[in-house]
């Protein structure tokens, strides 16, 4: 499924707390997230379902936008995330949809942020 190396690290830890607390309907951490890292503020909305959000995505950030329709079940954007090389965003998406490899997986790389988003995700749908 998911290979251990080229993990990618675009976001932070912290900016990945950060929107799990938004998720978690934490206003100043939504207003933090929104002012330190622009595209996860917004990935918020749309994982909310916000339509505008999503097109915003579709078109400044293919990896987000991807990531988002994974989670809706669209498995074409789970193959690209991997084909990217964007392993963590697709192991979320698998275990939001049910895909206990991919929370294995996560944790074997030690991934406790994205663990953690997956479940704040969760929460959310």
């Amino acid at each position: 499924m998911l290979s251990e190396r080229n993990i990618n690290m675009a976001y932070s830890a912290k900016q990945i707390d950060l929107l799990c607390q938004a998720l978690e309907d934490d206003k100043e951490a939504l207003a933090l997230l929104g002012r330190e890292c622009k595209n996860l503020a917004i990935l918020h909305t749309a994982l909310r379902g916000n339509v505008e959000a999503m097109s915003w995505l579709f078109e400044n950030d293919k990896i987000l936008a991807a990531f988002d329709a994974g989670i809706g079940g669209n498995k074409s954007a789970i193959r690209l995330l991997i084909k990217l090389n964007e392993f963590e965003w697709a192991a979320v998406a698998n275990f939001v949809k049910g895909d206990q490899k991919a929370l294995d997986w996560l944790q074997k790389n030690k991934l406790s942020h994205f663990i953690r988003l997956a479940y704040c995700i969760k929460k959310v749908l």
